[in-house]
């Protein structure tokens, strides 16, 4: 399983151990997603912005038609970081691929390769033949109705005595800069006063 801090499974939760045995078992599943709030509706989103797209739903749900939840998983066109379960094995092979660099987001490289195969393939049985490569799959519930992962907001999501606890250190920090400023500006005025009483001397 891939995991994000930022990430959060909602209730009730995906079956995971029904769908860890299905990414055991069945050589056509390598990747299983979730829905998210953008991904809502993702099979008829997706499926009315190309044929191919809508011919690899099609024969993805044959192909798992007699197998467990198969009304609910569906294929997946893209390869999501946020949480989702995956082989060790199929991460060796997408970063033994040299598309793929340090610090570089999947989504953004491998993710971008992936569903550009499918998109750029000469016939909708090509396309349906580069998904099955990588078999990448999304837990579906309620037809794609049903969020199963959400994305949480750092400032807002943190637990009430931290969050407290860190509106305090903000204050206090505040305060003293503000103490700090007003002590560096009376010193200011001091030293133009003593400036002053010197040329009063002088003269």
């Amino acid at each position: 399983m891939i995991l994000q801090h930022d990430w959060l499974f909602t209730s009730p939760h995906p079956p995971m151990s029904h769908l860890l045995s299905i990414l055991q078992t069945e050589d056509e599943v390598q990747y299983i997603g979730f829905v998210a709030r953008m991904s809502l509706n993702y099979e008829t989103s997706r499926g009315q912005s190309h044929s191919y797209y809508r011919y690899i739903f099609s024969q993805a749900r044959n192909l798992r038609s007699d197998r467990p939840f198969s009304k609910d998983l569906i294929a997946c066109l893209h390869w999501f970081d946020r949480p989702h379960l995956c082989s060790v094995e199929t991460y060796r092979q997408i970063f033994g691929m040299s598309i793929v660099k340090r610090g570089n987001f999947l989504e953004d490289t491998f993710g971008v390769e992936y569903i550009q195969s499918m998109k750029n393939a000469l016939t909708k049985e090509a396309a349906f033949e580069e998904w099955k490569k990588w078999g990448a799959w999304m837990y579906y519930p309620d037809n794609g109705k049903t969020v199963t992962v959400r994305h949480l907001h750092g400032r807002i999501n943190l637990l009430g005595e931290r969050q407290e606890e860190t509106i305090k250190k903000m204050i206090k920090a505040n305060i003293e800069k503000r103490a700090a400023s007003v002590s560096e500006e009376n010193e200011r005025w001091n030293m133009d006063d003593v400036t002053i009483d010197e040329l009063s001397v002088d003269l």
